[in-house]
């Protein structure tokens, strides 16, 4: 499991430097994991939407590399594909804390509930990452609850999750 999250990782930090415009070599790479060495987070309190698979698992994997007693908030559909992220967290940081809360957030009424439960939870949230989403060729696919399920995934539980935490 580690290699395709480190890869996705990579990738990822990848898209960001080329849409950045900065100039992209291992230098640059080498750079920024020694700056997140020197300098690891104290504590954070870290929620990921989306954290299962993809972008969002790779940026939990390295929030918990690189950070100091660690709680880590995991939010997904899948508790198969979540219990391998978070033995994945559990393997770099011994330290850490680590959860998973089920939630399908294409239904914009899980969403809150879960966004309600987390702000009461919590006592601070350091960071927030939502990276939740689908790649769909289809046209509009409704919810139960009447949306579509592209708008909900990609905009309108983020801004929930955003207002609520």
């Amino acid at each position: 499991m580690a290699q395709p999250i480190l890869t996705t990782a990579v990738a990822s930090l990848a898209v960001l430097l080329l849409a950045t415009q900065i100039p992209w070599n291992a230098s640059t790479l080498n750079a920024l994991r020694a700056a997140h060495a020197d300098r690891p987070l104290q504590s954070p309190v870290a929620v990921f939407v989306g954290g299962t698979a993809g972008i969002g698992a790779a940026l939990a994997v390295k929030t918990a590399k690189y950070s100091v007693n660690p709680d880590i908030h995991i939010v997904g559909r899948k508790k198969a594909s979540a219990e391998k992220v978070l033995a994945e967290l559990r393997t770099v940081n011994t330290n850490g804390t680590y959860s998973f809360h089920e939630c399908d957030i294409s239904l914009l009424s899980n969403a809150r509930t879960l966004a309600t439960t987390l702000a009461h939870q919590l006592p601070k949230i350091n960071l927030l990452v939502l990276t939740a989403g689908n790649l769909s060729f289809r046209g509009r696919t409704e919810t139960c609850e009447g949306h579509d399920v592209k708008m909900v995934l990609h905009y309108y539980s983020r801004m929930l999750f955003v207002d609520a935490l």
